[in-house]
């Protein structure tokens, strides 16, 4: 009985780890998407010579 006690907590524990983990990576995905949207697209440098 204790043993499944500490497998419900252990398995749990890990899938709030689990969540917490895969939040982190959306909010980053999130952020790098949001700052590629914001920067403007240069002008590629025109050659002056050959």
């Amino acid at each position: 009985m204790q043993e499944e006690a500490k497998k419900s907590v252990d398995i749990r524990q890990n899938m709030a780890r689990l969540r917490e983990l895969r939040l982190a990576k959306e909010a980053q995905e999130l952020r790098t998407e949001t700052s590629k949207t914001n920067q403007h697209a240069r002008p590629k440098p025109k050659k002056r010579f050959r």
